[in-house]
């Protein structure tokens, strides 16, 4: 029986080619993952609209960025915490959203295992909502000011004269320090902290350079730029104008 020999020269060639391969595989099967995740996101949108609707139809306003309970107890549209715990199932639209995955965008991994966090980290989920023009953010504890995004009232379903054209959720995130973040509650609000910043967006594009989102009628869409949304700080994942070219 005779075995085949290589040449050194021969195996070279064989994993040239190998590797020339891979370099027009991997992309393509980058692409379609990265496509897949935003479809699935989009998906996850889409139900958060609907869940948000029925929400506004039952209580004939939509729903509350988030609402100060007492002590270290607030209650977020997508999460209930409390001190360093997380709970989904007390949020504000738990009795519309009964599967917390639809909270978790899968293109950002961060969220994949958080169960807990280290106060004060007012975050909890992958989307955020408008705070400014949508979702209130009442605190019984705190007198109203002028820009005052810690005390306001969420929208009635009759305010949002053009729903079609008003975000209500979109792919948002906030920047951590030495604890470990899950996402912000909202993306785009008054700006009551910074002196001279009036808004403050936490938009985060991460599909692609692009982000998904939900408007106030139902519709969603996944081609959003950072030019529909802007803000002078907390641009957090925000890509170069110049490159934001689908492919």
């Amino acid at each position: 029986m005779r075995f085949l020999k290589f040449t050194l020269v021969e195996l070279l060639l064989v994993g040239v080619i190998l590797m020339m391969l891979a370099s027009f595989v991997l992309p393509g099967l980058m692409k379609s993952r990265n496509q897949a995740r935003r479809t699935n996101c989009l998906s996850n949108l889409n139900q958060l609209g609907i869940a948000a609707r029925l929400y506004s139809d039952e209580q004939k306003y939509y729903p509350d960025a988030f609402i100060q309970g007492p002590g270290t107890e607030r209650y977020y549209w997508c999460a209930f915490i409390n001190g360093s715990s997380i709970d989904f199932s007390k949020a504000i639209m738990s009795d519309y959203v009964k599967n917390p995955n639809l909270y978790i965008c899968p293109e950002f991994e961060l969220m994949s295992n958080v169960t807990s966090m280290a106060p004060p980290i007012p975050s909890t989920c992958s989307y955020g909502i408008n705070a400014e023009y949508v979702g209130g953010t009442p605190n019984p504890n705190a007198a109203p000011t002028e820009n005052d995004i810690l005390n306001s009232s969420p929208a009635k379903l009759v305010e949002i004269k053009t729903p079609a054209k008003t975000m209500l959720f979109m792919d948002s995130a906030t920047a951590g320090t030495s604890t470990p973040m899950a996402e912000s509650y909202y993306f785009w609000a008054r700006n009551s902290f910074v002196t001279g910043v009036q808004h403050e967006s936490r938009s985060h594009f991460r599909h692609l350079r692009f982000a998904n989102g939900v408007f106030c009628d139902g519709h969603a869409e996944d081609n959003i730029l950072p030019e529909a949304i802007d803000s002078s700080e907390s641009k957090i994942g925000w890509p170069d104008l110049e490159k934001c070219e689908r492919e």
